[in-house]
């Protein structure tokens, strides 16, 4: 029974001694002499990365979030730390609200330094900079093995969501020349991204076809996706002839319309229509693409399947 009691616990509940000494300004709160008991086994890489994604997240002072991962990176207890895609995203997005972009700028360069040059490491910082500016210089001054269509994707990404359309355009046109890299389909799938919500929605459909009709180099046939923007382009503005006539281009393609073509094609529908018309819209979608649909795309049509899913489709429900 001796066994089963209680024992004190010598820091606080839920909170590792190792963190607390590792990474928090408070001091030491264990006083205790050392015990000769032998040290536990090492904990591994994983655990190391959460306890400092913990440290991350409850620190307040920017200065101090930007030294305990800028640290980690060189550390050997962190191998491969600059693959930790949810520790950065955090870092950042913490500078970023306590207001030190200058600092998240510079966490996401030494993340950069600190790597093997990769298109995908490099996309992955790209779009945790704090500007687009930012962005584009990491890109320009990134090594050439670093440059593809992923990463050209990314930078593309952080200008359309900076509303600088103008700038992607001009950015797709002379990547080749000025970067060093060919814009390839997940590019261009941004540019149609960017003509769509500029209201270009007749560059859009241009550009579309010149890459369905493979008549740029280096430009490979387009996907669902791509098609899906243009179609948001026409069923935001109520075109349903040039809207009928790319989903008809869709089935023909045998691209395999997906969750978004179906959304878009419902948003298409009248107002008036969409309690009865969208029902039999749904009911047609979820015959070809059942393992696509799920229940809160359902419930989001909500004249259509305001009772759920599975009473629309068995035929149960009124509308």
């Amino acid at each position: 029974m001796a066994s089963l009691r209680r024992r004190p616990r010598p820091h606080p509940a839920g909170v590792p001694a190792h963190l607390l000494r590792r990474f928090s300004a408070l001091p030491d709160v264990d006083p205790s002499p050392p015990t000769s008991t032998p040290p536990s086994t090492p904990i591994s890489t994983r655990a190391s990365v959460l306890d400092l994604q913990l440290a991350v997240r409850g620190e307040t002072d920017p200065a101090r979030i930007h030294s305990l991962v800028t640290s980690a990176l060189s550390s050997p207890e962190y191998p491969r730390l600059h693959t930790s895609r949810p520790l950065f995203s955090l870092a950042a997005s913490r500078l970023a609200r306590l207001r030190r972009p200058d600092l998240a700028t510079s966490l996401l360069l030494t993340l950069l330094d600190s790597g093997p040059a990769s298109p995908g490491l490099l996309a992955r910082a790209i779009s945790l900079f704090p500007g687009p500016d930012d962005a584009l210089r990491a890109f320009s001054s990134s090594a050439p093995a670093a440059r593809s269509d992923v990463s050209l994707s990314a930078l593309l990404s952080a200008l359309f969501r900076a509303g600088r359309f103008d700038d992607i355009k001009s950015t797709v046109a002379s990547a080749e020349s000025s970067l060093g890299v060919s814009p390839g389909r997940a590019s261009h799938n941004v540019l149609l991204h960017a003509l769509v919500k500029n209201s270009e929605l007749a560059a859009a459909r241009q550009l579309l076809d010149e890459m369905a009709n493979k008549r740029m180099k280096h430009r490979l046939a387009p996907d669902i996706i791509s098609y899906n923007t243009v179609l948001a382009g026409y069923s935001a503005l109520d075109d349903a002839e040039g809207f009928e006539k790319l989903l008809k281009e869709i089935n023909t393609r045998k691209l395999g319309p997906n969750v978004v073509t179906f959304n878009c094609e419902y948003r298409g529908l009248p107002r008036r229509v969409k309690p009865t018309r969208g029902r039999s819209c749904l009911m047609s979608w979820s015959r070809r693409m059942w393992h696509q649909i799920t229940l809160p795309t359902m419930r989001s049509c909500r004249g259509t399947a305001r009772r759920g899913m599975l009473g629309h489709l068995c035929g149960c429900s009124r509308g």
